[in-house]
């Protein structure tokens, strides 16, 4: 089984606290607690997404996860 990894890093706000969350496949560290919790839903859902429709799928998987989570 392949295997996939994202990491998201957000580079908005939030250096005066270490937000770091780590999922089955993924990673995301930094920002402030808004961008860092939507960051976080982002990659998640794009990590889902991939594992259903895998990667050749990914730019259009990433689009629809950034419009479901920033409207």
């Amino acid at each position: 089984m392949t295997k996939y990894f994202f990491f998201g890093d957000v580079l908005t706000g939030g250096a005066d606290k270490r937000r770091i969350t780590t999922g089955k496949g993924f990673k995301v560290e930094g920002g402030n607690e808004k961008d860092h919790k939507d960051t976080v839903e982002i990659v998640r859902l794009v990590e889902e997404g991939v594992r259903m429709d895998g990667i050749h799928h990914v730019k259009e998987i990433v689009s629809d996860a950034v419009k479901k989570v920033k409207g």
